[in-house]
């Protein structure tokens, strides 16, 4: 009976030490596991709820991407469409790029009945004052038609015009 006792003694300071090292009694750790059991399924349905949540906010974003790109091709050819019409009122050639890669704005601006393409200047700065002054307010009615702001007015654009160009200058 001694030797049980001792033994029994000694696995009861065994479980003792073990249940310190694992820091809880068997009960109370199944106890702390089933918490954590519970707690993790909660968090996994949230996180479920959050990922379908997410999910169907990036298909948004990627369909109203796909409309703010058709809508910028649409400005974007409506606005090269009228510096056209505005620059051929006057017997030239106009057109209008956006590079959105670069961030650039390229205008092209042939002047006269010129149907040589290389005649295309790409830098307005070769451009006479009055055929720049001409360009600009082609170029302004255009983007104005396409955009939200309620009056436009411009000083002077003709400054540098002779009275010819000053008589033909588009009006809106």
């Amino acid at each position: 009976r001694k030797a049980l006792e001792k033994r029994y003694q000694h696995l009861a300071k065994t479980i003792e030490e073990a249940e310190e090292e694992a820091g809880g009694s068997l009960a109370d750790l199944e106890v702390e596991v089933a918490n954590a059991e519970e707690k993790l399924t909660r968090d996994g349905h949230d996180m479920r709820k959050n990922l379908a949540l997410f999910k169907g906010l990036q298909e948004a974003y990627k369909k109203r991407e796909a409309k703010l790109f058709q809508v910028d091709d649409y400005v974007e050819r409506t606005v090269s469409a009228r510096f056209k019409h505005y620059m051929r009122k006057k017997g030239h050639f106009g057109k209008i790029a956006v590079h959105r890669k670069e961030k650039k704005l390229e205008i092209g601006v042939r002047i006269g009945q010129d149907k040589n393409k290389d005649a295309v200047i790409k830098d307005l700065k070769q451009l006479s004052g009055g055929e720049r002054s001409f360009a600009t307010v082609a170029f302004a009615l255009a983007l104005g038609g396409e955009s939200d702001t309620p009056f436009r007015a411009m000083d002077e654009f003709d400054v540098f015009m002779d009275s010819v160009r000053q008589r033909n200058s588009p009006a809106p």
